[in-house]
């Protein structure tokens, strides 16, 4: 947040309304998403030699209010631009299972192509909503991302 915060002050446009200033002077997230413009879309696609593309490296791209069609046309573009390797991360794990599970179904895929890497990430502290540590079974989580054929 404080790198959004920073960017929105120094006027960069997509982070404009993304934080607000707390009472104790750190910012706080809004809860609001700005989606990039379509020309950032193709980007990779110039690109020649193999990357790695951190997707969303300031954002999820599993919250809540990214629209499930803006989600599938991410995907859309990692399989039209496969020589590149990307790394999605989230924190919200039972969303990202959801949808890629769906993507994959309508694809007609058994799992996601091998240069799209998925990954959950946990912060270390307290869950601000009951306060108690946060306790993740790794084995369980890792569990619910492999799909297995029946």
């Amino acid at each position: 947040m404080f790198v959004g915060n920073e960017a929105e002050s120094k006027g960069v446009a997509k982070y404009k309304g993304l934080t607000t200033i707390a009472t104790n002077g750190k910012p706080v997230w809004t809860g609001k998403v700005n989606i990039a413009g379509e020309k950032l879309f193709n980007v990779p696609k110039r690109w020649k030699e193999s990357s790695i593309i951190f997707v969303n490296s300031m954002s999820d791209l599993f919250y809540e209010e990214v629209p499930k069609d803006l989600v599938f046309k991410i995907f859309d573009k990692m399989l039209s631009y496969n020589w590149l390797k990307y790394l999605v991360l989230t924190k919200i794990s039972e969303r990202m299972k959801t949808l890629v599970n769906e993507y994959c179904e309508l694809k007609g895929f058994d799992k996601l192509p091998d240069f799209i890497w998925l990954g959950v990430s946990v912060e270390i502290g307290y869950d601000p909503k009951d306060a108690r540590p946060f306790n993740v079974d790794w084995r369980e989580r890792l569990e619910t991302f492999v799909r297995r054929k029946a």
